[in-house]
């Protein structure tokens, strides 16, 4: 998924005439980079379990990797 999103934004970013928009949807793509290795980090076993070695989450324990998901880690 992180990998369509990002050539998504780099199709995006070829055909955009605004070199703002430009800028702003290759930083997407690159933001999409760090999703990936993200994702396959959280699939290699750990031995700290997740809530304490990422950190960051609100009282309700949600995800804050990127401030766009709720999700609940598990203990």
């Amino acid at each position: 998924m992180e990998l369509e999103a990002e050539r998504f934004y780099v199709k995006a970013a070829e055909q955009a005439e605004d070199v703002g928009v430009r800028r702003l949807l290759g930083d997407l793509a690159e933001a999409e980079k760090g999703h990936e290795q993200l994702a396959v980090e959280a699939d290699r076993p750990d031995p700290q379990p997740r809530r304490a070695r990422r950190g960051g989450q609100d009282a309700r324990g949600a995800c804050s990797c990127c401030n766009m998901c709720s999700r609940v880690l598990p203990d």
